[in-house]
């Protein structure tokens, strides 16, 4: 994660900052930086979507959606999936960015 905040999700991997604070700084940070991370334009003859680090979104009434997580219904034994919704082009990618630090924060970094 060469050139990341380091402090900022150690930070927010400890606990010292809540999941809100670790979005504005994040935020704040890529700003700063002027980070674009190439979020592409996709599509079909009746959908358009966007792709970012690997997330496939569609744009539905303005609004963009894509399936963040799933899990397992005991009950009937399929899958159900989570899904995410974002305002704008900037809020999903900066959501698809929290949810791979989030996971790091849950697996690789304990």
């Amino acid at each position: 994660m060469s050139g990341y905040p380091i402090e900022l999700i150690t930070d927010y991997r400890a606990g010292k900052i809540s999941r809100q604070q670790f979005t504005k700084q994040f935020s704040d940070w890529q700003k700063s930086h002027g980070i674009n991370y190439d979020c592409k334009g996709i599509g079909g003859k009746v959908w358009l979507g966007l792709t970012y680090r690997g997330k496939n979104a569609v744009i539905k009434n303005g609004v963009i959606e894509w399936v963040s997580g799933e899990y397992r219904d005991t009950k009937k034994g399929n899958r159900r999936f989570i899904r995410d919704t974002a305002g704008s082009i900037t809020e999903f990618m900066r959501k698809v960015d929290i949810a791979i630090c989030d996971r790091l924060r849950g697996t690789a970094w304990n």
